[in-house]
């Protein structure tokens, strides 16, 4: 049944069968069954119309990154612990197939029980709950294609709380290497709602920056840079959305950071999103570190 499940995940989708037998592509996004699929060695469970797995098997190095990164972490100091921001169903966590600590943060309800399934051979914390800079509510999740994007209606109220408050009231004694976020447009809300946590730690950040997300969301793309190098982070290396090392940079170089941003919205782009590893200047590793992923 598993190799059936996997079958149908990867081969009932437009991309392969679409031509010659739409229906069933049509009947299984509209069901979105749970199928299982192998992750990194292991059988996850995940629902049809995510497309991670997919995107993982056509392109060699999409979210395979922070893998690389924490084994690099790992290595180096014996022990890790990660907080995951926007853990999903458990993905980040399984390819990183690492022996640390976790803190999954994921407020999306659908996709928690596949999270905590998923992850329940890992050391992890859970905690079903939205992040942002403020406690404000007024949002509602979009689910599509396996990822979910809060928007702004005044008629839902979904749990918000800061990472600062979060770490503060039940996780003070959790000292994060490195926080991964991955919010769909409310990243700079995270980092700014947990300046007094990363002053505190001084921790590897690894976030998603894409232009279009921070836009919907009132954002520019460029003002948390000179936050982030006044938290003490100057280097950022950049890897474009299919997982491939891009350039090194700093905070401080908007020029070049606006050319990348503004790249991700010409109307014949390659490239969607970035993810951003930014290291703090008392950071026990350097860019140097992460030179051959």
């Amino acid at each position: 049944m598993k190799k059936i499940s996997s079958f149908m995940y990867y081969y009932f989708q437009p991309k392969r069968f679409i031509i010659t037998i739409p229906f069933v592509y049509s009947f299984f996004k509209k069901k979105n069954p749970i199928m299982e699929v192998e992750m990194n060695g292991q059988m996850v469970k995940i629902p049809f119309n995510h497309m991670g797995l997919r995107y993982q098997r056509e392109y060699e190095n999409y979210d395979r990154q922070l893998g690389k990164i924490c084994k690099v972490i790992f290595d180096r100091i014996g022990q890790i612990n990660v907080v995951d921001i926007g853990a999903n169903i458990g993905d980040t966590i399984v390819n990183i197939g690492l022996g640390g600590g976790y803190l999954a943060i994921e407020g999306e309800k659908a996709f928690f029980p596949l999270l905590k399934e998923n992850t329940r051979n890992y050391n992890v914390y859970y905690e079903n709950v939205y992040l942002s800079d403020d406690e404000k509510s007024g949002y509602k999740n979009i689910i599509t294609n396996g990822t979910g994007k809060l928007v702004e209606d005044n008629n839902n109220e979904v749990d918000i709380i800061t990472l600062d408050k979060l770490m503060r009231t039940k996780y003070n004694d959790f000292k994060a290497d490195i926080i991964k976020i991955d919010t769909d447009g409310f990243d700079f809300k995270v980092i700014r709602g947990a300046g007094n946590y990363i002053a505190n730690t001084k921790p590897l950040l690894f976030f998603e920056w894409s232009k279009e997300d921070l836009n919907i969301q009132g954002e520019n793309e460029l003002s948390i840079f000179p936050k982030l190098e006044a938290m003490g982070y100057r280097d950022l290396l950049l890897f474009d959305n299919f997982g491939n090392k891009m350039l090194l940079t700093t905070t401080d170089n908007i020029k070049v950071l606006e050319y990348m941003a503004n790249y991700t919205v010409n109307k014949d782009k390659l490239i969607h999103y970035y993810d951003i590893l930014a290291i703090h200047k008392d950071s026990l590793f350097s860019c140097e570190d992460f030179e051959y992923l």
